[in-house]
């Protein structure tokens, strides 16, 4: 957590434009927490959202009650953050880490039908930006039409950024974190067992069955998809 340990502040703060798929430029970001500063990343994350011009967030990690917290902390370095949140432009969702269940799903379902209604560019965030947002952002590059090669190189993004993980150095932990983490979650949302089956996959059909079973509607996929092409 150290910020002179990394090249520069968008690698110490996991920032990233997402253009998988069909989303177009500068219509979604993700970061580490632009507002949680327990990693000491939050004023980078929170001067690279406005420098992107972000309008909306999906704030996976925190309660409300948190972020009014984090916005009167002494350590408070995030204006364009909070400015975001008392205009009402920033969701709480306040997840756990657990992708398996239904209540998962339906809080997902919630956060994204917020994005649609709301005016990108969006950012979504967890805390560190690689777990909790990387299942936010395979949901929205699924819905955007992307191939798993995509959405498997933008989520070891991540584990490089934080570790130094890559395919080439550490290939051993670079093939755990994917079995691990995000081929299981792709095997639960997709409803398939294998890697073989999941190459196969339609992710786009996949993902939009997995959100309307959790409560989102046609048309609110539908306009999300509008405000990120």
């Amino acid at each position: 957590n150290v910020r002179t340990d990394y090249a520069d502040d968008i690698t110490f703060a996991n920032f990233r434009a997402v253009t998988l798929g069909g989303i177009g430029d500068g219509k979604l970001y993700r970061t580490a927490s632009p507002i949680n500063n327990e990693n000491g990343r939050a004023g980078y994350a929170n001067d690279l959202i406005a420098s992107a011009n972000v309008a909306t967030v999906l704030n996976l990690a925190d309660s409300t009650e948190d972020i009014e917290a984090y916005c009167e902390a002494e350590d408070f370095d995030s204006e364009y953050y909070c400015n975001l949140y008392k205009s009402g432009k920033v969701m709480a969702l306040d997840l756990a880490g657990n992708f398996f269940t239904d209540d998962f799903a339906q809080s997902m379902a919630k956060g994204l039908s917020f994005l649609a209604h709301n005016e990108p560019p969006y950012c979504i965030h967890c805390t560190e930006g690689k777990d909790r947002a990387g299942f936010t952002a395979m949901l929205l590059a699924s819905l955007m039409g992307a191939e798993l090669e995509e959405i498997v190189d933008d989520y070891m993004i991540s584990f490089y950024n934080y570790y130094g993980i890559d395919k080439e150095t550490e290939s051993e932990k670079y093939e755990a974190v994917l079995n691990n983490n995000l081929y299981a979650i792709l095997y639960y949302v997709t409803g398939v067992d294998t890697y073989e089956e999941l190459t196969q996959v339609d992710f786009e059909s996949a993902v939009t069955k997995y959100l309307l079973g959790a409560g989102m509607t046609e048309n609110d996929i539908l306009m999300l998809k509008h405000n990120l092409s």
